[in-house]
């Protein structure tokens, strides 16, 4: 008795498979050959199957799923990619900026809190810096004597 043996298509190159093959998917949960599995990786975001030539990377240059993409910024300043975790929100910028950008080229401003680009911020003669607009506010002023900045009720 010969049987016919059932056979599928692979959704990406429409090769026959036979039944009798180990099963893969594609990104799309559609059934594929073993030549095509090549081209997908396991997303490490979330551990479904991504296409090797994704659009979407991780912080490591792997493919990502569009799911995990969502969670992913280019870094306001330096440009590299950062998952959301790993990132600080600047207003000033209205972006997210990974941690050596912010350690390198920010300052929480000592009056406000809030974080301020080096290039914008005001250095103070007691350590560390003011924003501008705190600045702006006449709250610190120039020591006549050393030229340094402080906030007014340390200058009598």
């Amino acid at each position: 008795m010969n049987k016919e043996e059932e056979t599928l298509e692979c959704a990406d190159c429409s090769a026959s498979i036979a039944c009798t093959e180990q099963a893969h998917e594609n990104d799309d949960g559609e059934n594929i050959c073993e030549d095509c599995a090549e081209n997908y990786v396991t997303c490490p975001g979330c551990g479904g199957i991504v296409s090797r030539d994704s659009d979407h990377r991780d912080e490591n240059g792997h493919p990502i799923c569009e799911s995990c993409a969502e969670h992913y910024f280019t870094c306001g300043d330096c440009g590299r990619i950062i998952h959301e975790d790993q990132g600080t929100w600047i207003a000033g910028i209205d972006g997210l900026i990974c941690s050596t950008c912010l350690d390198e080229r920010y300052h929480t401003c000592q009056d406000c809190g809030r974080y301020v680009a080096e290039s914008d911020s005001y250095a103070l003669g007691s350590g560390g810096h003011i924003c501008h607009n705190c600045y702006e506010r006449g709250d610190y002023n120039r020591c006549y004597d050393c030229g340094e900045m402080y906030h007014s009720s340390a200058l009598n």
